[in-house]
């Protein structure tokens, strides 16, 4: 099996084992969530060596441009899942604006190197 196909099954079994505990359990899923998020600073140590991690794989497998469509197309799909909550989003956006620079900056920074990354390898 490759690296890709263990990554392709991890988030499947991840995707499928979340949608039967939300289904049968939604408090399992959240009392989970919480306990995760509690310590913040790990979890997002964490979330970062795995970004590097799962980028430095897709990266060496995929060009930057086909990574960028699937992007596009992971990130239409999520949009949808939160469309039915668009009015509450709005609000928490307006709440979570104030310092978002300074609270967000590496992965602004990561996305902005996406996109001019992915703007280059199109353009030459």
């Amino acid at each position: 099996m490759s690296s890709i196909e263990i990554l392709a099954l991890i988030l499947a079994l991840f995707i499928l084992v979340k949608l039967i505990t939300i289904s049968f359990s939604p408090k399992k899923w959240i009392g989970f969530s919480r306990a995760i998020l509690k310590s913040s600073p790990l979890v997002y140590i964490i979330y970062l060596a795995l970004t590097v991690l799962v980028g430095w794989i897709v990266l060496s497998k995929f060009s930057i441009v086909e990574v960028g469509a699937i992007t596009l197309f992971v990130s239409l799909l999520i949009s949808l899942s939160f469309l039915p909550y668009a009015k509450k989003l709005i609000v928490l956006s307006e709440d979570l604006m104030n310092g978002v620079i300074k609270k967000s900056w590496l992965v602004i920074l990561i996305w902005t190197v996406l996109a001019v990354w992915i703007i280059y390898a199109v353009l030459t």
